[in-house]
């Protein structure tokens, strides 16, 4: 089964090259590796270009670049410039396990798995785009509305499991992040972390959910944020409304119904 492996270049070139390296460390190599960046910079895949033809010349490399620039634009482009029958997604600020494809491979030897992933082992960062793999034929463009770290994946398997497919997540899948490439110090401030993840909860459940747990989430989420803050509550019901006009919004623009 053929592998494609996109890497999301978001601003750290000086991490690229271990990234790759790992790549070229695989059990199982990839059949194609799809660099996109997510800030427009076009320059950063031209340097990768002469790093891998000057140390494995039989290495596949694509150079693309959004026409916009951030993480979804970022992820759909390299799903849809994929041609593999497997789609796997990481980051330039990961190094992966030398068994990260092969491990992958098995599992998609069952018909039925649609998805899979593992951890990022690093403090604090769980499952997410930079450890995930997905069906080519099965995905469908992230959806653009999800602004919170590791929903926009999340929606896709929900997508997948309500069609009868398997999503796994296996702990021997790892990715290894470095937590300092993350730190973007003032980036977000407490009440908008809160309301972007109220936000997307809300747009998740009631995208996905039955009608009556529809009703059961919007009358019991107003009340589900004991812990908060005075500033960081009203942070959450503002996300709410916010996530019900989205789901709103995406009723209009509905898509026909997600089937393979």
């Amino acid at each position: 089964m053929s592998v494609s492996v996109v890497i999301v270049c978001s601003g750290k070139p000086d991490l690229l090259g271990e990234c790759l390296a790992a790549l070229l460390e695989q059990t199982r190599q990839p059949d194609e590796v799809i660099l996109v960046s997510s800030d427009g910079d076009k320059t950063r895949g031209d340097r990768a270009t002469g790093w891998s033809e000057q140390t494995h010349p039989g290495f596949a490399l694509k150079i693309e670049t959004p026409e916009d620039t951030g993480i979804i634009s970022a992820l759909n482009t390299g799903r849809a410039s994929a041609r593999s029958a497997v789609v796997c997604f990481t980051n330039d600020h990961c190094v992966v396990d030398s068994v990260w494809l092969e491990k992958i491979g098995k599992h998609f030897e069952d018909p039925l798995t649609a998805a899979v992933g593992g951890p990022v082992v690093m403090p604090d960062h769980g499952l997410s785009r930079s450890n995930m793999a997905f069906r080519r034929h099965l995905m469908r463009d992230f959806d653009y509305r999800l602004v919170a770290e590791g929903e926009r994946e999340e929606d896709m398997c929900m997508s997948l499991r309500s069609i009868g497919f398997r999503v796994v997540s296996d702990p021997g899948i790892k990715v290894f992040g470095r937590p300092e490439a993350l730190r973007t110090p003032g980036r977000d401030t407490s009440p908008d972390l809160v309301n972007r993840a109220y936000h997307d909860n809300t747009y998740l459940w009631l995208k996905h959910a039955t009608l009556p747990r529809k009703l059961g989430f919007l009358i019991n989420r107003p009340q589900g944020g004991g812990r908060l803050s005075g500033r960081e509550m009203l942070s959450a019901l503002k996300g709410i409304l916010s996530g019900v006009g989205t789901y709103l919004s995406f009723l209009r623009t509905r898509p026909k119904p997600y089937r393979p």
